[in-house]
């Protein structure tokens, strides 16, 4: 039917008309047109309900004269999409006999309206109905739910979806819903290469301006299809679905990469973006939205450690060693603060006395739930990651104290010294010496009592500044011994240069002795260069009387290592102080 022209001015009433409001009768139909909520009355069979009358607010929502309203039955009025909804929710009133409240989506140009409609039974009798029905709007209500919605799941800043709603959008991919219901995806997580020199460097609203700049390429990189968020500052994920093969990941990866080949300008500023992506596919990885997002994050963060503008896909027989090794580090960080971390001292004997003169810390961690773990599986993770230094301090004042320990309780230990290791990446702190002179005092002890272990890759990137920094150290009165001498590039600048103590020879070379000459030639040298620079020699790994009996031979003053004791505990060592170490097997040949 073609719309009738708009009227929607409530009518004039005769009675009444132009009396003073305090002499009106109550008049009910003026009341209910200048109610401010739409308010209108069906009546009639249910076959041929017809508008029976309406206020202006309601007029003015449908855009109906009350006479265009009115003349035809509901039924008729097909450009009018409320009666549709009308129509329906009547039945229920008849059916049910009470109120049925119904909502209705009013398009009204740009914005659509939100209507809540309640329709309540007014007289029923057979084959005849009239009913009421009120309108209140709700769209400011539902607008502000949506939004309320959409920021809850949504990026402020870029405006991307967040962590919250990409996962969402996952387990739907990954249940059997959506697009990609029964097909392979694939998560990639996309974090941008020393972001915080930006944020660093030009400030954090720079860095917000970048990060919008950045998303910007990201989604035309990766189009409509897939789904991009942000899940945390400068890390962004992306869900491929329908997944075809690894090739789809590579491409898209590719793609990503390529968009950043212009640079970005903030400013005067101009500066290229890289970025590391980790993926893991259901391809490859279990369909859990949780673990393959992890599993993502994990292939990133390896991406990163390979260097700038890299690609790493999860495959979890490739990493699961170096996941293994990323959970030990976390786990490591908090070993020293939750008391995992403890030190067991092996000695350190004169040879030709066979009397021990000193014992050397060593750091053990006993894991929760791996039990014990070997030094040589936590120690160079330790030195990697810097948690080194946080060990070697708490080391440091450790056996300082144990030492103190025994001195107050056993007489026999009055003259012993303690070996300390000390990682390159903590003699380079700022805190070594202060560390040192602490632990001293805390222990009150003197520095002659200690020695400090250097491996030669301390000596490696500036000598100068090492010769200064063991300088300094030696004016607290510490030993300094150069350890595992041999196995790095031995130079006798080393030896000559370095305000050194002792040298101590690996166990390589003297577990060899015996098979090896050339081993044994070695030690030979490096035990008469030791004499030449007046300089004590240690040997590490001495585990045979042979052995022993070689060393002894070559005038080598110092041994350590099985043959007179492992490494021990605290309680252990104290009792190896006062009792001497136990009679060997065989005694080495004089």
């Amino acid at each position: 039917m073609t719309k009738p022209a708009k009227n929607v001015k409530p009518r004039d009433r005769a009675s009444g008309a132009g009396e003073p409001a305090a002499v009106k009768a109550f008049d009910a139909d003026w009341v209910v047109d200048n109610f401010p909520f739409a308010i209108f009355v069906l009546g009639g069979t249910d076959r041929q309900l017809r508008f029976a009358h309406a206020n202006g607010a309601f007029l003015d929502l449908v855009g109906l004269s009350l006479e265009a309203l009115t003349a035809s039955p509901v039924s008729e009025l097909e450009d009018f999409s409320f009666t549709r909804s009308v129509l329906e929710n009547c039945r229920k009133v008849v059916e049910q006999g009470s109120s049925v409240v119904f909502e209705w989506r009013h398009e009204t140009g740009p914005d659509d309206r939100h209507l809540l409609c309640r329709l309540t039974p007014m007289a029923t009798t057979i084959g005849k109905t009239q009913l009421m029905g009120t309108i209140t709007d709700h769209s400011v209500e539902r607008q502000f739910e949506r939004n309320m919605l959409h920021n809850a799941l949504h990026d402020n800043l870029t405006g991307l979806a967040n962590r919250i709603l990409f996962q969402q959008r996952l387990e739907r991919a990954l249940s059997g819903h959506g697009a990609a219901a029964g097909a392979n995806c694939a998560v990639l997580v996309v974090n941008i290469d020393r972001f915080q020199l930006i944020n660093e460097s030009l400030g954090h609203l720079a860095g917000d301006e970048f990060l919008m700049a950045f998303a910007g390429r990201l989604e035309e990189a990766v189009g409509a299809r897939e789904i991009l968020a942000r899940l945390s500052g400068d890390e962004f994920a992306i869900l491929i679905g329908n997944l075809k093969s690894l090739a789809d990941v590579e491409k898209m990866a590719q793609l990503i990469h390529q968009s950043l080949d212009a640079p970005f300008r903030l400013g005067n500023s101009e500066f290229q973006a890289t970025v590391a992506i980790g993926a893991a596919t259901t391809l490859l990885s279990p369909a859990y939205s949780e673990e393959l997002i992890a599993d993502a994050v994990f292939a990133m963060h390896r991406a990163k450690a390979l260097g700038r503008s890299r690609t790493e896909i999860f495959q979890r027989e490739k990493h699961q060693a170096a996941r293994q090794q990323f959970f030990l580090e976390i786990d490591l960080r908090k070993a020293v603060a939750a008391g995992q971390i403890e030190l067991d001292y092996q000695p350190i004997v004169e040879i030709a006395s066979g009397n021990i003169c000193a014992f050397e810390a060593l750091a053990r961690w006993n894991h929760p739930e791996r039990g014990r773990i070997p030094p040589n599986d936590f120690i160079p993770l330790a030195e990697d990651t810097g948690i080194i230094v946080d060990i070697g301090r708490w080391a440091l004042f450790e056996a300082l104290r144990q030492l103190a320990a025994w001195r107050q309780e056993i007489p026999a230990a009055a003259g012993l010294a303690m070996s300390v290791n000390v990682a390159k990446v903590q003699l380079e702190t700022e805190s070594i010496r202060s560390d040192l002179e602490s632990a001293l005092k805390a222990a009150g002890l003197e520095g002659r009592d200690v020695r400090l272990e250097l491996t030669e890759s301390a000596f490696y990137s500036d000598p100068q500044a090492t010769i200064s920094k063991l300088e300094s150290l030696k004016e607290t009165g510490v030993l300094i011994s150069l350890d595992d001498f041999g196995t790095g590039y031995s130079s006798l600048g080393y030896l000559q240069n370095f305000p050194l103590d002792l040298i101590k020879v690996d166990r390589s070379f003297v577990a060899e002795i015996d098979e090896n000459n050339n081993n044994a030639k070695l030690v030979e040298i490096i035990s008469l260069l030791s004499k030449a620079l007046d300089i004590p020699l240690v040997a590490e790994g001495v585990e045979e009387e042979s052995q022993l009996a070689f060393l002894k031979n070559l005038g080598c003053e110092m041994g350590q290592g099985y043959l007179y004791s492992p490494p021990v505990s605290g309680a252990r060592a104290a009792e190896l102080i006062k009792s001497g170490l136990p009679k060997r097997r065989h005694q080495t040949s004089k």
